[in-house]
C-alpha cells in the first residue's frame, strides 16, 4: 500500500469467512482505540487525488498521522497488540515507507516482538534521521559514526 502522507498505513485483516460488516467493524474498533494515539485518517481522505481502486477506498485501511517517534510507534504496537489478543482481528499491517511489519493472532509473543521491535527501532532512526537533516538544513548523520 503506498503511504506518501507522512504516517503509519494501517490495514486490518479478518478471517477469510468473515464479511464485508466485520472488516467494517473491527477496522472501526480499531480506529477508536487509536484516537489516543495519533490523528486517524480514512484512506480515501489520504489518498493522492485522483486515486482510484482499491487503494482509495479500502474499508480495512486507515492512515494514523504524527511524528514517527519511537515512543509513538511503541504507542501503536501496545494498541494493536491489544486490540488482536481479543481477537478483533487476525492480523493488523502497519507499513511507513515501504517498511512493513504484520501483528497477527497466534503468533508465539517472543518471535513477534523481536520482529515488532526491529521494525520500531528502523522506523524511529530514519524518523530521527529526517528531522536532524530537515531541523537546520544540514546533514549530522556522518558526525555521528
Amino acid at each position: 500500500m503506498p503511504n506518501d502522507v507522512g504516517g503509519v498505513w494501517i490495514s486490518v485483516g479478518v478471517a477469510d469467512d468473515a464479511g464485508q460488516r466485520e472488516l467494517l467493524a473491527a477496522t472501526r474498533t480499531l480506529v477508536e482505540e487509536l484516537s489516543s494515539v495519533g490523528r486517524v485518517e480514512s484512506v480515501s481522505s489520504a489518498a493522492p487525488s485522483g486515486a482510484k481502486g482499491l487503494d482509495a477506498l479500502d474499508p480495512g485501511s486507515f492512515i494514523l498521522t504524527g511524528a514517527l517517534t519511537a515512543s509513538l510507534l511503541r504507542a501503536l504496537v501496545r494498541v494493536v497488540t491489544t486490540f488482536i489478543n481479543r481477537r478483533s482481528a487476525e492480523t493488523v499491517m502497519m507499513e511507513v515507507d515501504g517498511d512493513i511489519v504484520v501483528i497477527k493472532g497466534g503468533v508465539s509473543g517472543s518471535a513477534q516482538r523481536a520482529l515488532v521491535e526491529a521494525w520500531i527501532e528502523r522506523r524511529a532512526l530514519a524518523h530521527d534521521i529526517v528531522d536532524r537533516v530537515a531541523g537546520d538544513g544540514t546533514s549530522r548523520i556522518d558526525d555521528e559514526g
